[in-house]
């Protein structure tokens, strides 16, 4: 009979790794009698490994919002000085272990996150959304469930307090708003708003997409689904994009950054 340190060595590869729908209707415990579903998904096999401690936050990770890359790790006590730092910032919890959910926060207000990256200020899959940080003193805290929505075993809460120092570099300059036009005959189109569907099959061929700016504005550069300096273009191609424009006072990106401008776009073709 396996014994169950046999058990651990497979769970590694095996916890959480089914799907309930295959449990049938009235089976509630495994093979040995134990709750067939621990950490909200079943364990493929007969066995279900017990999770007696729910996932860990180890860590919490500042991350740019603009091109979804990883700034800094976030100790408790860090002092944050935003005129040093990206103008859009989101942070992530880390979770180890096998996590469903986690409840994330600052100063007491909570979310519950369905899906891993964990993410303060939201993301879409992935694509980090960005948040304020105001001057002074904020708690971050963040908890792993091991199942959805908050449910199933819970970890410890890790929580870390930071300082905020809000007095950025000022704005030259900012991106109002990005448009789409024909790159043919050089007309708008019509300015782009965030989550806009773009059905190709409804547009000419010649598409570009091109900003509007206020300030001192002598350059752009696009973020397109977190690969920096590329064509804006980009974002036209069948499927979901998060499109940044990033200004700068300088040439070839250079010079203070001013007001970025993020768009999420759906691009179909309908015909």
């Amino acid at each position: 009979m396996p014994t169950s340190q046999s058990y651990r060595r497979r769970h590694a590869r095996t916890a959480n790794a089914s799907s309930n729908l295959v449990i049938p209707a009235g089976v509630t415990t495994d093979q040995r009698g134990l709750p067939r579903i621990s950490g909200g998904v079943v364990d493929i096999g007969t066995v279900d490994v017990q999770q007696t401690t729910g996932p860990t936050i180890g860590s919490f990770t500042l991350v740019n919002a603009d091109t979804d890359k990883d700034v800094m790790t976030l100790a408790d006590g860090a002092m944050l000085d935003l005129s040093k730092l990206p103008r859009r910032l989101n942070v992530r919890a880390n979770v180890s272990g096998s996590a469903g959910s986690a409840r994330i926060g600052i100063d007491g207000h909570n979310h519950i996150d369905l899906a891993a990256p964990y993410a303060l200020f939201n993301d879409l899959a992935g694509d980090y959304a960005a948040g304020t940080f105001a001057d002074g003193s904020h708690m971050i805290s963040a908890r792993g469930f091991a199942g959805p929505n908050a449910t199933g075993t819970a970890g410890a809460v890790n929580t870390i307090h930071i300082s905020v120092i809000n007095k950025p570099v000022a704005a030259t300059g900012a991106v109002t708003s990005m448009v789409l036009f024909n790159t043919s005959t050089n007309q708008d189109i019509k300015v782009l708003k965030d989550f806009d569907t773009v059905d190709l099959s409804l547009l000419p061929d010649t598409l570009g997409i091109r900003v509007t700016r206020s300030g001192v504005v002598n350059s752009i550069r696009y973020v397109v689904d977190a690969q920096v300096n590329v064509p804006a273009t980009n974002a036209l191609k069948a499927g979901s994009h998060t499109i940044t424009a990033l200004p700068f006072a300088g040439i070839n990106g250079t010079g203070v950054q001013g007001a970025s401008k993020q768009l999420r776009l759906f691009v179909v073709r309908s015909v």
